[in-house]
């Protein structure tokens, strides 16, 4: 399971994100906002310590969501103090335990379903004596018996 970016109840009107709505010159501001939180996603699911530096510019820009100029964008998102170079400003300290918690029950989950298929179960036992059945086979000692033959004597074996 993997638990929610936080957003403050003060992010949408932040002096952060009103300068950057400013700084590119786009409204409605939910656009601008909904970028940084698709970032803050990406950064939860492939980079837990806000940690952006192999991507490219254009990474960066796919990973929030974001049409115009990637290099514009990042820029921007620099000049208005959302990354520190190319690191979410902040972000393993407000984020981070969060993403790592998620990251190490992603990595249990993986591993509990790896435990799981390799399990022994009823069910599986079962689709593996259909797959290969083991014919049994039991010798039975019988003789038909002859003419001086009765049934007091011991070697007389009756047929079913």
């Amino acid at each position: 399971m993997s638990l929610p970016a936080l957003v403050d109840s003060d992010f949408w009107n932040h002096p952060k994100l009103l300068r950057l709505v400013r700084v590119l010159g786009l409204h409605p501001r939910v656009m601008v906002g909904g970028a940084l939180v698709c970032l803050w996603g990406y950064c939860h699911k492939y980079a837990p310590e806000g940690d952006l530096s192999d991507l490219s510019d254009a990474e960066i820009a796919v990973a929030a969501d974001w049409p115009g100029d990637p290099a514009e964008y990042v820029r921007a998102l620099q000049g208005c103090g959302w990354l520190d170079e190319k690191c979410v400003h902040n972000f393993a300290e407000r984020q981070g335990k969060r993403a790592v918690a998620n990251a190490q029950a992603a990595h249990r989950m993986a591993n509990k379903r790896k435990r799981d298929r390799n399990a022994v179960t009823p069910q599986r036992i079962a689709s593996e004596h259909t797959r290969n059945p083991v014919s049994l086979s039991v010798a039975v000692p019988f003789s038909v018996p002859s003419s001086e033959q009765t049934c007091a004597d011991p070697q007389y074996i009756p047929h079913p």
